[in-house]
């Protein structure tokens, strides 16, 4: 195809495959790269196409000293670009949601007083339960998060301490590093542990009736206690929306003064101070990432 423009520099078939004299003539001093730019520039402009649309390709036939400008379409270009442009890197999808099954094991408060004898021992139980998980990814090493946790076994009612049934609510951060299948993570997550059926004071008056003394005012209502969950968590991806986690630690109950009422009218009420208690806790679930 002959085109027939005129260019900057007069050669009236500069990009027919023909010689140009008048360009030769002109870039006989010239280094080959510096003329090939020259070139490069002006037919840019006496074609009117960006450089961006087109792939310039050179060929020069070294046994006639000709030297060809010719463009050619290159559209998947924009796919190359897409892969190794940074801001257009898939990268760590941003949010994920995810259920699980935990497994924590409490250490109770010291007991206080139990029907239908005092008792100073302290008891230990594994409280299975299932919860949620949405995480948030600043980045790929380090994420915002908030769990619930939800324990369905009743405890009954709160005779020395904290009853009913528990629940769990932890908000925090995860750091660590990511690999191409799967992610070790250190976490801290405050928040806290609560229970449905905890005895408050809220009072109290004499009595004296058979003898007298004091009564307490108690009302038994739901209850939030401070807890910290620090530990490790283990991811591994299945798909960039698939994964699985594993979390492990300890998660720390600061309970706080506790009241009940007495045995007798000389010991109208027992009390116990705040305590604070390390409990181990597992949880594994699965998640979804977008």
């Amino acid at each position: 195809m002959s085109i027939n423009r005129k260019n900057p520099l007069g050669c009236d078939r500069l990009l027919t495959g023909e010689p140009c004299k008048s360009t030769r003539g002109r870039f006989n001093g010239l280094p080959k790269f510096a003329s090939l730019t020259i070139l490069l520039t002006i037919s840019t402009v006496a074609l009117g196409q960006p450089t961006s649309d087109k792939r310039i390709r050179f060929q020069e036939a070294r046994e006639t000293g000709e030297t060809k400008v010719q463009t050619t379409s290159f559209d998947d270009l924009d796919l190359v670009s897409d892969k190794i442009t940074p801001g257009k890197s898939p990268g760590v999808p941003r949010y994920e949601v995810g259920v699980q099954f935990t497994v924590m094991f409490v250490n109770h408060p010291r007991q206080i007083f139990t029907f239908p004898v005092p008792s100073g021992g302290d008891i230990r139980t594994g409280e299975p339960g299932l919860g949620g998980r949405f995480t948030y990814n600043l980045t790929a090493s380090i994420a915002v998060e908030a769990e619930m946790n939800f324990f369905p076994r009743d405890h009954g009612f709160p005779f020395s301490e904290p009853s009913g049934h528990m629940y769990q609510e932890q908000f925090g951060v995860k750091l660590g590093k990511r690999f191409e299948r799967f992610g070790v993570f250190g976490k801290v997550r405050p928040g806290f542990v609560g229970f449905t059926r905890v005895s408050q004071l809220i009072g109290t008056h004499p009595v004296t009736i058979p003898i007298p003394t004091i009564a307490g005012d108690f009302k038994y209502g739901r209850k939030e206690y401070f807890a910290n969950d620090v530990g490790g968590v283990v991811e591994f991806y299945f798909s960039r929306q698939l994964m699985a986690r594993i979390d492990f630690g300890d998660t720390v109950i600061r309970y706080g003064e506790f009241q009940i009422f007495g045995p007798s009218p000389s010991l109208p009420l027992l009390r116990r101070p705040p305590e604070t208690k390390h409990n181990f806790q597992f949880s594994a679930g699965v998640g979804f990432r977008f």
